[in-house]
């Protein structure tokens, strides 16, 4: 017999997804962002104290607003030089306020007191999904402030650490996540973590906004080859303090390390990178894959400063040859 839970989805009465969601604005997507984020103030009494039926809701708000985030990253790139420095604050505001409201949601469903407040707990089944989408919403953050030239929002890494140790703990830090809306089949909650920390690696400091762009997509074309590891690995000279709640940084000769460290870097995303920076100069992959109209030397630039941020010492090497093709790449996301 089916759980009661089992059937919500062929229930009548329509959900957040098909009422709240169904009139966004088509041509303005950070209009559409506004309303998103007031339905992820309601989406939890909507669903009746049902717990799948609210990460389902909360998986409907997700997909809206990855899209809207999509076309609102492409206004907002295109109009840097053409929309008065208050449009675009304004415009970044929202943005920032509705990804934060998405963490915030995620966060809620993971928080042990609020489950024990609510008579309810996290079905496991349920867990590493919301842990992995959990952690790209903080990242999403991140890349948001990186693009906006803008401080990292203040407590989005102690977040992203507690998420990266929750994960851990219950051994469900690389289980794939297939059915996480916005995720590819083979994400985790390490992925999104260790995409995020190569991302802050970068020193996206030193970027342009459509090079910030760039960056991010770039990085998440060539994550599967780079790894995280405990911080005693010789291999990696990036480092982060799950339970410091910072960001990540280089490892210094002279300090001591604690079991809550964590190392990462290149585990054959060299050879990723360079393969990605031949089919640029080739022009077998257009700039405009990259989600941005720039220009070729725009991107082959990001490129070269990623590859100089993630060798493991200071300085740019040779990219290493390899025989892989366009056939065997990941794929560029929107």
């Amino acid at each position: 017999m089916l759980r009661p839970w089992a059937n919500w989805l062929t229930r009548s009465r329509p959900h957040v997804g098909e009422t709240q969601l169904a009139g966004l604005p088509a041509d303005d997507p950070f209009a559409a962002l506004e309303q998103i984020g007031d339905g992820l103030g309601t989406w939890r009494s909507d669903a009746h104290g049902d717990v799948h039926a609210a990460a389902q809701r909360l998986a409907d708000l997700e997909a809206a607003a990855r899209r809207c985030y999509r076309d609102a990253t492409r206004r907002y790139l295109g109009a840097l030089q053409r929309e008065s420095a208050e449009t675009l604050a304004a415009w970044g505001e929202t943005v920032e306020r509705c990804l934060l409201r998405l963490a915030h949601a995620h966060q809620s469903q993971l928080v042990p007191w609020n489950a024990l407040r609510k008579h309810h707990g996290m079905p496991p089944e349920l867990v590493p999904a919301m842990l992995a989408r959990s952690m790209r919403a903080g990242a999403a953050l991140l890349k948001w402030s990186y693009l906006r030239g803008s401080a990292e929002p203040v407590g989005v890494w102690g977040d992203m650490c507690r998420l990266y140790a929750m994960a851990e703990a219950r051994s469900c830090a690389r289980t794939p996540v297939a059915a996480a809306p916005g995720l590819e089949p083979r994400s985790s909650t390490e992925r999104e973590f260790l995409e995020a920390c190569l991302l802050s690696a970068a020193r996206p400091g030193e970027l342009r906004p459509e090079q910030a762009d760039i960056a991010e997509r770039a990085t998440h074309f060539c994550v599967a080859g780079f790894a995280l590891s405990s911080a005693g690995d010789p291999r990696f000279v990036h480092l982060i303090d799950i339970e410091g709640g910072d960001g990540p940084r280089r490892r210094e000769a002279d300090r001591a390390l604690g079991p809550a460290w964590r190392s990462f870097g290149l585990d054959g995303g060299d050879r990723l990178l360079a393969a990605l920076m031949r089919l640029v100069q080739s022009d077998r992959i257009p700039p405009r894959a990259f989600g941005t109209e720039v220009e070729k030397a725009v991107v082959v630039a990001t490129l070269q400063h990623l590859e100089a941020c993630w060798q493991p010492n200071q300085f740019a090497v040779a990219p290493a040859q390899t025989e892989m093709g366009a056939d065997r790449l990941p794929e560029l996301t929107a």
